[in-house]
């Protein structure tokens, strides 16, 4: 039987594989553009559901 830690890794897994693959499919730089935000030395990374 598969624990339930064992489950988590794998669907993380499978998140990071689409998320990869998402990336690859777009324009970088506008996924870098649209996500994170510089204000004089300050970094913001915007949550995609605020969007």
């Amino acid at each position: 039987m598969t624990s339930p830690h064992r489950n988590t890794e794998k669907i993380r897994e499978r998140v990071w594989q689409v998320m990869r693959a998402a990336l690859d499919a777009v324009e970088p730089g506008a996924a870098v553009r649209r996500h994170l935000h510089l204000t004089a030395d300050h970094l913001t990374v915007v949550d995609p559901q605020d969007s």
